[in-house]
């Protein structure tokens, strides 16, 4: 946590901060293929449902139209376990019923670069975000049961970079507070591995795949939330005169 709080500082140092702003927004997560195909018979489409992301940023502001922030962000998809249970049962002639247990989630740290385009409106402004970061990815967990045996597929984790490109609104509330809309293009590519999975007795078996299991998430993201900027008091005496219409 040291670490975290002396890289900000010098950070903060290097751009030399009038103010600071925190965002903070989540939304509706749409996978795009093969993140979202549901082809059984490919290791490599994910069958992932829509789903939902949380994001927190940590923006250094200059008051000028570039500026850089620190971020966090977490998904979650769910796994097609009714789509694969039907496809499942039709190719290899079997009565299983699959259980979804745990979904695709993952977890990424990461820096991002923002452009704040000139006001489309008193308020409010466009700005355009490119993200580049670290993430960390858990798979599903089900399980599959028919009338002789009982087996569950592990979760496993990976990680890799990732990358996104957004856009969006920010419309000004008061000084302070906004209100923040944007939709992004999320990419990253992970390899799950070996696939590993457990009896009814809890004994946990390892069968290697023939193809390389890594795995394309790509997503749309639509976020909204609030942020809100903290100025130091040079900056704040700015903003109050900036208020004052003189009077005659």
């Amino acid at each position: 946590m040291k670490r975290i709080f002396f890289f900000i500082l010098i950070i903060s140092s290097f751009f030399k901060i009038k103010a600071q702003e925190i965002m903070v927004t989540g939304g509706f997560n749409m996978p795009l293929a093969p993140y979202e195909t549901k082809d059984i018979l490919d290791s490599k489409n994910g069958r992932a449902l829509n789903g939902f992301n949380f994001k927190i940023d940590y923006v250094f502001l200059k008051q000028t139209k570039l500026n850089f922030s620190l971020n966090a962000l977490y998904f979650s998809n769910q796994y097609d376990i009714e789509s694969i249970e039907n496809q499942y049962n039709t190719v290899y002639a079997k009565k299983s019923k699959f259980i979804s247990i745990k979904p695709y989630t993952g977890v990424g740290f990461g820096g991002s670069i923002l452009y704040y385009f000139t006001p489309l409106k008193n308020k409010i402004k466009g700005f355009s975000k490119i993200t580049l970061g670290q993430l960390f990815v858990n798979s599903p967990e089900y399980s599959q049961t028919d009338s002789l045996e009982y087996i569950k597929f592990l979760s496993l984790n990976s990680s890799n970079i990732f990358w996104n490109l957004g856009a969006g609104i920010d419309i000004g509330v008061n000084s302070n507070l906004s209100i923040i809309a944007y939709a992004e293009y999320f990419l990253s590519k992970v390899d799950f591995g070996s696939v590993k999975a457990s009896n009814a007795a809890g004994q946990i078996a390892t069968f290697p795949s023939t193809k390389i299991n890594e795995q394309e998430f790509g997503m749309l993201n639509f976020n909204i939330g609030l942020s809100y900027k903290f100025y130091n008091q040079t900056d704040k005496l700015k903003q109050r005169k900036k208020t004052i219409t003189p009077s005659f």
